[in-house]
């Protein structure tokens, strides 16, 4: 019994993710979508810039990512739903903030700067996760069809989650917080 997900759930995570990304750099490129989702995001932003102490900052980027990961691999037996929602929304988003960086002057330089540094780990945290969803949830599928044990693989995705996707989260936060900045400041 192998209790970690086979590479193509790695693959599939990694294939909707880059799905959605187009889709959301494309939505970018709509005037209207744009003024739309930013009135919407307004709000989300001010509440997260009105303490910028690095602590703060720290914390709501850690404290974020860490219950989107969490919830990805604890709802991920849901038949998909979830993780697939998840995606969604993180791949578009991502390619959607992407495409009005650039629009309005950024230089692919930077937006690698601000990006790259934490975002190997993020994106390692976040894939991983997601392999572990989709994995759970065929599990589930596999015990609700076959009678087959789901408890095992459950129980290793939650310590996958303490061992690895946990502690990847906290170092992409940390370098987010402390790092990017500085880079950030040296390309621009």
């Amino acid at each position: 019994m192998t209790l970690k997900p086979s590479p193509r759930y790695y693959w599939i995570g990694i294939g909707l993710f880059a799905l959605f990304f187009l889709g959301g750099y494309y939505m970018g490129g709509n005037s209207l979508v744009v003024k739309h989702v930013l009135t919407i995001l307004k709000p989300f932003f001010k509440k997260i810039i009105g303490d910028n102490s690095d602590l703060h900052v720290l914390l709501s980027i850690l404290l974020n990512n860490t219950i989107k990961a969490f919830a990805v691999v604890l709802f991920g037996f849901f038949f998909w739903i979830f993780p697939s929602f998840f995606v969604l929304v993180n791949g578009g988003i991502v390619g959607f903030i992407t495409r009005i960086f650039l629009d309005r002057g950024g230089t692919f330089l930077l937006l690698t700067a601000a990006l790259l540094p934490h975002g190997i780990f993020e994106g390692a945290a976040f894939f991983i996760a997601l392999a572990y969803s989709f994995w759970l949830s065929t599990r589930f599928m596999r015990k609700l069809t076959h009678a087959e044990p789901f408890r095992p693989y459950f129980y290793a995705a939650l310590r996958a989650y303490a061992k690895i996707i946990l502690p990847l989260l906290i170092i992409a936060a940390v370098i987010e917080t402390f790092v990017t900045p500085l880079i950030m400041g040296w390309v621009q």
